[in-house]
């Protein structure tokens, strides 16, 4: 589970029709580790710079970032340790937004945490993650 806030802070529409958005995501996770081999999970605190890039005709967008994140504990259950508490994460997405106002936005996202060989272990994170957000 994912908590996310926004701040947008540069907007850009290009003479082509692409429309670029940068903001800075705040992220607080809950990794739980309990379906593989323990009962440990790993709350994650996340600040990523993230781009959009979406069009004026289309409600679609693709997204990545690359931000730093602190992880609570280095092991997240009996199998799998991070080894360092500082982690990079980074992520490409894509999604929807919908609605009359495009409040609502459903989205894909593949994220993946690594420490950057910053600790001889590490084995990275990868992650699917399914969005459902509310523009309010």
């Amino acid at each position: 589970m994912t908590l996310i806030t926004n701040s947008g802070f540069w907007n850009h529409q290009s003479s082509g029709g692409l429309k670029f958005e940068a903001h800075l995501e705040s992220t607080l996770t809950q990794i739980d580790g309990s379906g593989t081999g323990g009962n440990k999970g790993i709350t994650v605190l996340g600040v990523t710079p993230t781009l959009t890039v979406s069009t004026p005709k289309s409600p679609g967008y693709i997204e990545f970032g690359i931000g730093a994140h602190y992880f609570d504990q280095k092991e997240i259950n009996s199998r799998k340790s991070v080894g360092t508490h500082f982690e990079f994460g980074d992520f490409l997405g894509i999604g929807l937004r919908l609605g009359s106002r495009q409040q609502f936005e459903l989205g894909y996202r593949v994220i993946h945490f690594s420490n950057a060989g910053m600790s001889s272990n590490n084995p990275g994170l990868d992650f699917h993650q399914v969005r459902f957000g509310l523009t309010f």
